[in-house]
């Protein structure tokens, strides 16, 4: 009788041991397509979605030298991160804006200095530790003149909750200054629910 009862869940648990030994299946997705999985955060669809946004309203703003002249020299600066997802990395929309600027031709992106929120230029690696290295390294380069604007901004997150239901809300406020004087600001809402 013992023997039997064993052997019954020796039997029973088969297909569960078979089930736990199945292979994952793996699928290509377009990223940021509607086949792609959707979070709680961010997503590479809402970077997407954002940075499109961001462009064309810049574009449309007439800022920037027209199609056909040399084009605006842009330093981009920091676009912090305010959220409570401190790994969130805003290189994912900066990265896409400033591939489209450069492929439209109206303008150039440096990637190494900035400005800050504060006025003061922002150094991102050795080459600009300070102003006066900056200004010495530019009379020393025939090829790069001095930046047109600076692109710099800030993520914030808000989240609201009813009975099970939550709402996350990232605000993505950009600006472009020329000196100290903003030329053009842009704001883009992403917001979440989950339950």
């Amino acid at each position: 009788m013992k023997k039997l009862i064993s052997s019954l869940c020796l039997l029973a648990m088969i297909p569960i041991l078979l089930t736990g030994c199945a292979s994952t299946q793996v699928t290509r997705v377009t990223p940021g397509g509607n086949e792609s999985l959707t979070t709680s955060g961010m997503d590479i669809a809402d970077f997407q979605a954002t940075a499109l946004k961001m462009v064309d309203s810049l574009l449309g703003a007439n800022v920037l030298p027209p199609a056909g002249t040399p084009p605006a020299n842009i330093a981009v600066s920091l676009v912090r991160n305010s959220t409570s997802k401190p790994l969130l990395n805003m290189n994912l929309l900066t990265s896409k804006i400033t591939i489209a600027l450069s492929k439209n031709g109206r303008a150039r992106t440096w990637m190494n200095v900035g400005i800050g929120p504060d006025g003061k230029p922002l150094v991102q690696d050795p080459i600009g530790k300070a102003t006066a290295q900056q200004e010495e390294w530019e009379k020393d380069s025939k090829a790069v003149r001095r930046a047109d604007f600076s692109l710099s901004g800030e993520i914030i997150e808000t989240y609201a909750r009813a009975g099970n239901r939550r709402e996350n809300t990232y605000t993505i406020h950009l600006k472009l200054a020329k000196g100290n004087l903003a030329v053009w600001e842009e704001e883009q809402e992403v917001a979440k629910q989950t339950k």
